[in-house]
């Protein structure tokens, strides 16, 4: 088993068993995942295209820690249920994305991590919400966001950082 580096994410990927790779001045990449291939070969738009989903999930982070933390109210699960759906499906698909493509590689990644992370806490803190005397009142909402907001914040960062 022959295994190359990606150059996006620096994970090892089979080469025999590549689903993603590219061909540049007779030098063939592979990559562990789509996102990774997108950013190799467009990585202008890749980093517009973070940059606005950190922008989205800044947006709704605050709120949502604000409801969290600092804020009791009745119907307060209710609301950040509601208001972190686009953070958790919209900005982390790219991580469900990720993980698509390490299962089907038979692998796993750091997409994998964070998806199963992020939604095993959105799920328990919407089982919570709709079922309290089953689960309790605890929820994790703010850490869902919290996670894939920082993560993008960092993924962002750093390609901005190799784009110099």
């Amino acid at each position: 088993m022959s295994l190359a580096k990606d150059p996006v994410c620096g994970m090892f990927v089979d080469e025999k068993n590549a689903i993603y790779k590219h061909e540049l001045d007779g030098i063939t990449y592979y990559f562990c995942s789509e996102n990774c291939l997108k950013t190799f070969v467009k990585p202008e738009t890749e980093i517009k295209k973070l940059k606005n989903l950190v922008v989205l999930c800044a947006l709704i982070a605050i709120p949502t820690i604000w409801l969290s933390f600092f804020y009791d109210v009745t119907y307060e699960n209710f609301l950040l249920l509601i208001l972190t759906i686009p953070v958790q499906f919209i900005a982390g698909w790219r991580f469900y994305k990720g993980t698509w493509d390490a299962l089907r590689a038979k692998a796993a990644n750091i997409d994998s991590l964070i998806a199963v992370g992020t939604t095993a806490a959105w799920i328990y803190s919407a089982l919570v919400t709709f079922l309290p005397r089953t689960f309790g009142t605890e929820t994790y909402f703010d850490a869902s966001v919290i996670i894939i907001t920082l993560i993008l914040m960092g993924k962002y960062l750093e390609d901005i950082v190799k784009g110099k």
